[in-house]
């Protein structure tokens, strides 16, 4: 079993933090662990001002048998019926999946 980092950067619409970190926390990382492969989440906050990445990154560890089990994990997130909130700001959102880089047997 190999292990994958899904990170995922986004940020709230301007006066609706409070809702968005509420959302966040309290209804979106539990779905998203619930999907098959998902195995981790945690959210961070940058606090570099001239980071052209974040504010706020979420990254979700995913354990999978290989690369194409990994997509599919990224594949039944894309299709999941996950709550929304319209306190997220959607043009905000980019992510990138990563394979571990140390070889395991």
């Amino acid at each position: 079993m190999a292990h994958y980092t899904l990170i995922v950067a986004a940020r709230p619409v301007a006066g609706h933090e409070a809702e968005w970190h509420r959302w966040y926390d309290d209804v979106h990382l539990d779905e998203v662990l619930a999907i098959a492969g998902f195995v981790s989440a945690i959210r961070l906050h940058c606090i570099d001002q001239t980071a052209e990445l974040g504010p706020w990154l979420a990254i979700y560890g995913i354990d999978a048998a290989d690369d194409q089990a990994a997509h599919d994990a990224l594949t039944r997130l894309q299709g999941a019926p996950l709550t929304t909130s319209g306190a997220m700001d959607p043009d905000s959102v980019t992510f990138a999946l990563f394979r571990d880089g140390v070889q395991r047997p």
